[in-house]
């Protein structure tokens, strides 16, 4: 399928892709894609229009859904349903473009966010995020990694006047302890 753009592989080795302009979660097996779930199987207020996917070593699912404007994260985890559980919603003061989610092995979510210029965290446990980051002038966050204790951001400063893209990654160190309210 030609729209499949949001990919994630899976610690464990799975390929997952968002399709049918993000109302599909499917993984690969073998060579064919098996939908794990479909956006319009859901009640109205839970479907989703997934921008990005991010899949733990469990096989839990976290999806950024901007169906309607939403700004939430969605967690889906095949083992217990497939029913998806609201996790996040960002805070809606302002514009809000979310481009990137990143899941630790403990739990905590990354999420990049294009029109604030911000890197947030926050654990599903509390309804506060965090901001680890706000990205320099110019730049704004497209992507995210989280390894050992240093957050690596992609950024870019956007094209102006017909000069092309331009963009770096930047490492900062996390502190050893993320207080998340």
């Amino acid at each position: 399928n030609t729209d499949a753009i949001p990919l994630c592989h899976s610690p464990s080795g799975v390929l997952y892709v968002v399709s049918q302009k993000g109302r599909t979660v499917a993984k690969l097996v073998g060579s064919r894609l098996e939908t794990v779930i479909a956006s319009e199987s859901l009640p109205p207020d839970m479907q989703f229009k997934a921008f990005e996917v991010f899949v733990t070593k469990e096989e839990v699912i976290y999806l950024l859904d901007n169906l309607n404007n939403n700004r939430r994260i969605l967690c889906i985890n095949p083992a217990e349903s497939l029913e998806p559980v609201v996790v996040g919603q960002i805070p809606t003061e302002g514009r809000s473009f979310l481009t990137d989610l990143f899941v630790t092995d403990g739990g905590t979510i990354y999420v990049a966010d294009w029109d604030q210029r911000k890197v947030l965290a926050f654990h599903p446990d509390s309804p506060t995020f965090t901001e680890v980051l706000q990205c320099p002038d110019g730049f704004h966050p497209v992507a995210l990694l989280v390894q050992d204790r240093s957050l690596y951001v992609s950024m870019v400063t956007p094209q102006v006047n017909g000069e092309p893209w331009t963009g770096k990654v930047y490492e900062y160190l996390l502190p050893p302890e993320l207080q998340l309210q």
